[in-house]
């Protein structure tokens, strides 16, 4: 049974079609999601189905039969009304009453926000609410976009495993990417004001699209030889062409056309660079913090927290919404004061900061105007690279870079808020929620920029997926200002947590507040110094790692060059194989390098 059908939909502003001739349909019991770059036409798109802009042409048909209910990115609601009265107000039945919102505030922990007024809620706390009201419903068909911004970890598990497990229907835009694999059924893709459908989860979308954009790369070849052709036959003189047909002359103008949209597939492809800032020294005193206390009233955010940043550390910071994450990072960086203890910084540390809230100025410079009013260039690997070139690699074309700053978008403004952080080559890079408003093409350069950052990270994120990928060890906020410290990524906390949490309950355990990084010493036998056999290994995977690096410097530097459609393709197969054997033997490296 379909539940929505899109046909032949048109969308444009001023010379700009957003949405060109857009078909698909939504049936009962499908997950689907829409994915894009920012800008691409995502919200333009479930604006028009809500009815809250006019199509330029095409249908949209909704099934009449059934209940459909949409959830908006941020909530409007800011009235004084307190949170159980908003709630008892949206569903009148008085025998399930009751049990639809018991129901609503379990699954998303709005105890503590009842007798609160709405107007007074943070955004996260805002958005559960309004998570509750759409869900309460028990619609048929449910449409979010970005249900997961501004909900921290817990919240985000909570509903990932809700819809789960749910029979409602969902179209949503969402660029959580374990949400994107672990609830969907279907992924769309809107490109350039087409949409390509595909089956599947996350990692299926990624392999069909890789395989997509493969054929398109051999198309456009095809297309360059023909447009070639046809342009030498163009640039004949005239009365070489008065016998042809005219609309020849007009086949070639489509070619033209045709050839230049999808000639920045390939540019994409060629063009792309590897970023790393310049490796500044650290000293062995990076950054160090004793028995630091902090509280707002009577409400302790941090008590008794000491920590000595090492070389080369990679920190995610979790914790639910207003632990005190962010208070923490102001604090470092000298944004935030605090009551007790002391923080210190070694000499040679240069600090870089991506702020949450911070914004950037409206302003008539260009975004390559006002860039250079922070830095001219940065290093890599020992080489000047220009403001331009970095404002590249994070999508702003040359084109675009002509552009004033004034009419950026939401994501756009964040994009060049992390050129400006990246550009000041900063040997300790603190991260407060960087992947908020991107799109996953951006949060994907994002992170091939950090997995080769060679200084100290510290990221707050409720991203998962980021999070698992880059940091090593996790600082975990808990209520009174604790903060556990435990080694490996987000997924290896969880489990671990869920481990302790069984072992806690088998054995009666009544004291909930165990250090878990206590218990886990416990269980885990530390290791002993390196073996002759392993010290060779650890050598060994050195030299291994660094001929792989070198053979991927030379894959990219050919990409530079004019290269025909096969041999495109041949070297992307081998840089990934590069990359996954890198990533391997590095894991096995770094857990040597531990033990040394």
């Amino acid at each position: 049974m379909h539940y929505l059908q899109v046909k032949n939909l048109h969308k444009s502003y001023g010379l700009k079609p957003l949405l060109n001739g857009v078909d698909f349909a939504i049936t009962k019991g499908q997950k689907v999601a829409l994915v894009a770059k920012n800008g691409a036409g995502k919200s333009t798109l479930f604006r028009l189905l809500q009815g809250l802009e006019q199509v330029d042409d095409g249908d949209i048909l909704f099934n009449k039969s059934i209940e459909i209910t949409f959830l908006a990115q941020q909530s409007e609601n800011a009235s004084s009304e307190l949170v159980s009265e908003y709630l008892k107000s949206i569903t009148q039945e008085d025998r399930e009453h009751e049990v639809k919102i018991n129901k609503m505030i379990n699954i998303l922990n709005l105890k503590p926000l009842l007798e609160k007024s709405i107007n007074i809620l943070s955004g996260g706390e805002r958005k559960r609410v309004e998570l509750a009201k759409a869900l309460m419903h028990e619609p048929q068909f449910l449409l979010l976009d970005e249900p997961t911004n501004h909900l921290d970890i817990d919240m985000i598990n909570r509903l990932e495993n809700y819809l789960k497990r749910s029979h409602i229907t969902v179209f949503m835009i969402t660029h959580d990417r374990y949400f994107l694999e672990r609830v969907c059924t279907d992924i769309r893709e809107l490109n350039k004001g087409k949409l390509h459908q595909y089956e599947g989860n996350y990692q299926k979308y990624l392999y069909k699209k890789s395989e997509r954009e493969e054929m398109e790369i051999t198309q456009l070849h095809k297309l360059k030889q023909l447009y070639t052709a046809e342009l030498a036959w163009m640039k004949r003189a005239p009365s070489g062409r008065q016998t042809k047909k005219v609309d020849r002359i007009a086949d070639f103008k489509e070619i033209k056309t045709d050839f230049y949209e999808k000639k920045d597939i390939q540019f994409k492809q060629s063009k792309k660079i590897e970023l790393s800032v310049e490796e500044r020294r650290l000293g062995g005193k990076i950054i160090k913090i004793n028995k630091l206390n902090k509280a707002f009233g009577d409400q302790i955010i941090i008590k008794d927290f000491t920590y000595n940043l090492q070389q080369g550390e990679r920190i995610g910071i979790l914790g639910d919404n207003g632990m005190g994450k962010s208070t923490l990072v102001n604090i470092i960086a000298g944004l935030e004061p605090y009551d007790s203890g002391d923080v210190q910084f070694g000499p040679t540390v240069t600090l870089g900061y991506y702020r949450q809230s911070e914004q950037i100025e409206d302003t008539n410079l260009t975004i390559i105007e006002y860039i250079k009013q922070f830095a001219e260039a940065m290093i890599i690997w020992n080489k000047r690279i220009s403001a331009s070139l970095l404002l590249e690699n994070f999508l702003f074309d040359p084109r675009q870079q002509q552009s004033k700053v004034f009419g950026l978008s939401g994501g756009e403004r964040k994009r060049l808020q992390l050129c400006i952080t990246l550009i000041k080559n900063p040997n300790v890079l603190v991260l407060d929620e960087p992947t908020n408003d991107l799109d996953i093409e951006t949060m994907t350069i994002l992170e091939d920029f950090l997995m080769k950052y060679a200084g100290c990270l510290l990221i707050i994120s409720h991203d998962r997926y980021f999070l698992d990928k880059l940091v090593e060890h996790v600082l975990v906020f808990e209520w009174e200002g604790k903060i556990w410290d435990y080694r490996g990524n987000y997924s290896d906390y969880k489990n671990n947590k869920t481990e302790i949490v069984k072992s806690k309950k088998k054995n009666n355990q009544k004291d909930e507040e165990v250090d878990i990084q206590e218990e886990i010493k416990k269980e885990k036998i530390i290791p002993k110094k390196l073996s002759y056999h392993e010290q060779r290994e650890f050598e060994q995977l050195g030299n291994e790692i660094a001929t792989l690096d070198m053979r991927k410097d030379e894959i990219n530097a050919a990409f530079q060059e004019d290269l025909d459609s096969d041999k495109i393709v041949l070297l992307s197969k081998e840089l990934s194989e590069l990359v996954k054997l890198g990533e391997q033997k590095e894991k096995r490296w770094f857990e040597l390098a531990e033990r040394e």
